[in-house]
């Protein structure tokens, strides 16, 4: 994380350069997106994990899941992000992966 976005570049670049060989150049790209997740003050390199506790009593990732809904079941808040994935918490897939599950109920509930 303490390094610039140009340091970071170049260094994505030689590694690509080194993984393909001399069978492909791979050329600098134009921006890149990184997080600071380590520095980021709401996240400080946290992620979620079971416990003990937890299974003891019977709770589960999926618990962490459930929408909340009005009166008429229009979903009024949804969760995703890793910790709420049944098998794979604590991993950036599992956080896509329920990005996508959210996304996916709010299509079918608004029939998009």
């Amino acid at each position: 994380e303490a390094m610039t976005e140009e340091q970071v570049t170049d260094a994505l670049v030689e590694l690509f350069n080194i993984l393909v060989g001399k069978s492909y150049y791979v050329t600098r790209p134009e921006a890149i997106l990184r997080t600071n997740w380590a520095s980021y003050p709401y996240t400080l390199g946290s992620y979620s994990h079971r416990t003990v506790a937890s299974d003891s009593r019977n709770l589960s990732n999926s618990d962490l899941a459930e929408s909340i809904l009005d009166e008429n079941n229009k979903p009024v808040l949804l969760f995703a992000g890793e910790a709420t994935h049944p098998y794979y918490f604590s991993t950036v897939h599992g956080a896509l992966d329920t990005g996508r599950r959210e996304a996916n109920k709010l299509i079918d509930y608004f029939n998009l």
